[in-house]
């Protein structure tokens, strides 16, 4: 699993994204017109195989209230092109090390959820060891004290190969 993380796989468009994701999210929200919550989970399903079309088989069209306008904007905006095209480029990537095609939503679903529960379970068992109560999220968690982010992420990095970025939310 050492493959997973590297940077080989952000290509310069996903690391501007992940580096500042309300940006982009507000943005996009702005351009079509929805709120910023639309705006967060059509650039998630983005990541994990959506489309965008003006089909009623796309979720984001539908998402859209099937307003042609707002796909256009969608798929003409230069940014989301780009985010778009090295969204693809990394699963291609990933379709390599794993050895199967990744082709569908419902595979790019299965082996995000997979890793991000490998990396959950790492979290309780360090929390664990260290008697904090916690609470976890699919994509974080809450504790009632401090953790050393710096000692669960090197943690994380250790048992799976994943170098994480753990911060604290107030």
């Amino acid at each position: 699993s050492e493959w997973y993380g590297q940077n080989h796989l952000i290509q310069e468009p996903i690391k501007q994204y992940l580096s500042n994701k309300a940006q982009m999210r507000k943005r996009i929200a702005e351009l079509v017109g929805i709120e910023y919550s639309m705006a967060k989970r059509i650039l998630n399903s983005l990541f994990n195989g959506a489309r965008l079309q003006a089909s009623d088989a796309c979720a984001i069209f539908q998402l859209l209230g099937r307003d042609g306008r707002k796909m256009r904007k969608l798929q003409d905006d230069v940014e989301l092109k780009l985010l778009r095209n090295s969204i693809k480029n990394m699963w291609k990537v990933i379709e390599t090390k794993v050895g199967q095609s990744m082709r569908t939503g419902s595979k790019k679903w299965a082996l995000y959820f997979h890793l991000e529960r490998k990396i959950l379970d790492v979290i309780v068992k360090y929390l664990v060891e260290r008697s904090v109560k916690h609470f976890t999220e699919h994509d974080g968690f809450r504790t009632d004290k401090e953790v050393d982010c710096a000692d669960l992420s090197d943690r994380i990095r250790q048992e799976t190969g994943f170098k994480l970025t753990i911060s604290k939310d107030d």
